[in-house]
């Protein structure tokens, strides 16, 4: 996996979301395979961050729909300093990266 040093730039959530953004900077890795070069969205359990498809997380999935579409405010959303992209940080989730990767080739093999 690469790693990359990104700072992190706040960004203001919608009006209709009242949670705290924060700021986040640091080094973190690209996963090695779910790293799409077209990707459109940010997830980043750790230390790891993943470049998805928005289109097909929100199609296959009705948690990663709302997750996207209204983040609760145990999810914290930052912007990469590199791109301005929304990130989705996934650590108040306590999520094991390995069980999330096996969600994402369970979403990816049922296209």
């Amino acid at each position: 996996m690469e790693v990359v040093d990104s700072p992190a730039t706040k960004i203001d959530p919608p009006a209709s979301a009242q949670r705290a953004v924060q700021k986040i900077t640091g080094e973190y890795a690209k996963h090695s395979t779910f790293w799409l070069p077209d990707g459109t969205t940010f997830v980043q359990i750790r230390d790891i961050r993943f470049k998805l498809h928005r289109s097909t997380l929100v199609e296959k999935s009705k948690w990663f729909k709302d997750m996207i579409e209204n983040p609760p405010h145990d999810r914290c959303i930052y912007a990469d300093g590199e791109t301005g992209a929304t990130v989705y940080c996934l650590d108040s989730l306590e999520i094991d990266v390995d069980d999330f990767v096996a969600l994402l080739i369970a979403i990816r093999d049922s296209v």
